[in-house]
């Protein structure tokens, strides 16, 4: 049997430090939007700027928050891969600002959070990366969330209250290559290592996928399951709050220990 771990939050000591200081407001306290943009801002530029690295591994798969713009570049290219296998597109007017780039070696998707509002987290099969999904944050650059840029029934009330929380992040974009779609590994790893960190830092989430990850367990809160990106494809849209998100990190961590 595979054994597993669950590394430390951050590795680094001084970025504990840094970053428990700069997330005290967090800690019992209800932050203005203005404050919440602000640390948000701070913390995604200095993890941009670091090694920095939640990390959980079992057996020669590696989860963590990919800091590296090579892996990142890799992650993207999954989600193109992704999106031309189930033929999507989007018009050139999209909201959310998608655009297909070019490198020497692949295509790959961005978009307008990618650039300040965006933590990629992504599951290694030693070099391979195997699956990714990705977190935004209203920032100063980004202060709406991409589930905001579409217009939607103002009766859908729930949905549109769990936006309006000041500590809520939105998480979309899990991919997984094809060749490992069946293990479900590399999916368990990456949502681990990302809940590890909403838990940590006491966020709650909007999570945005055709899949239902937790509502099977009973977790969560259905705020829309036909919530629509411009793209006729109906999407669910699930709330969780910080007792949901602890509970998904540690059914997580049990899965992974097994």
């Amino acid at each position: 049997m595979a054994t597993s771990s669950v590394g430390k939050i951050l590795r680094q000591p001084i970025t504990q430090r840094l970053l428990n200081s700069s997330f005290a407001l967090h800690q019992g306290s209800k932050l203005t939007s203005q404050a919440s943009r602000r640390m948000n801002d701070y913390y995604l530029s200095f993890i941009n700027d670091s090694c920095a690295c939640p990390y959980v591994t079992k057996g020669q798969y590696m989860s963590s928050v990919l800091t590296d713009h090579r892996d990142i570049k890799q992650a993207q290219g999954l989600l193109f891969n992704n999106y031309s296998e189930r033929h999507w597109c989007w018009s050139n007017e999209n909201p959310t600002g998608f655009q297909v780039k070019q490198s020497s070696s692949m295509n790959y998707v961005i978009d307008k959070f990618d650039k300040d509002s965006a933590m990629w987290f992504g599951t290694f099969d030693e070099d391979q990366l195997v699956t990714a999904i990705r977190l935004c944050f209203r920032t100063t650059e980004n202060p709406l969330m991409d589930i905001e840029l579409y217009q939607q029934s103002p009766e859908k009330l729930e949905l549109h209250n769990a936006l309006r929380r000041d500590n809520v992040v939105e998480i979309s974009r899990f991919v997984t290559a094809p060749q490992y779609r069946s293990n479900g590994i590399g999916g368990t790893l990456s949502l681990l290592s990302m809940f590890m960190f909403l838990s940590k830092y006491n966020y709650t989430a909007i999570f945005t996928s055709q899949l239902d990850f937790f509502g099977k367990y009973g977790i969560g809160t259905l705020l829309d399951r036909t919530f629509d990106y411009g793209d006729g494809i109906h999407t669910k849209a699930w709330f969780y709050s910080r007792d949901d998100v602890e509970e998904i990190a540690t059914m997580l961590k049990k899965k992974v220990n097994k």
